[in-house]
């Protein structure tokens, strides 16, 4: 039986880091750059799924799918526009320019998630 549940655990473990690696590796093949702040991504995703479940009482799927839209509607757009706006609408020289906006939106999304949630410890009430 704990076999059973440690295969489980390992592999949706696995998929979850299948999916970022699959995320890091389209993000690479389009647009040939570094996207630093793909984790960070997910953090908000994760945090918007968590506080559905959590604050909102919304079953599990409601707030993935809450979380998936709020980061395609609105963290992307954002970080579409941020990005467009200092590395690639001005004539960029050089191409360090380019991972350094990201590290940039990386910090931005770290701040706004550690100002609205705060560092407490958390837990997941399923």
């Amino acid at each position: 039986m704990i076999f059973l549940a440690n295969l489980i655990n390992g592999l949706s473990l696995g998929s979850v880091y299948a999916i970022i690696a699959l995320g890091y590796t389209m993000v690479y093949g389009i647009s040939k750059m570094l996207n630093f702040a793909h984790g960070d991504v997910i953090m908000v995703g994760a945090y918007i799924s968590f506080c559905g479940t959590s604050y909102l009482g919304l079953p599990a799927w409601v707030s993935v799918v809450l979380a998936m839209a709020v980061c395609t509607a609105f963290v992307f757009r954002s970080m579409d526009k941020f990005y467009h706006h200092w590395a690639v609408d001005p004539v960029v020289l050089v191409q360090w320019f380019r991972p350094i906006v990201t590290i940039v939106i990386t910090l931005i999304l770290s701040s706004i998630c550690y100002a609205v949630l705060h560092r407490d410890n958390m837990k997941l009430a399923l």
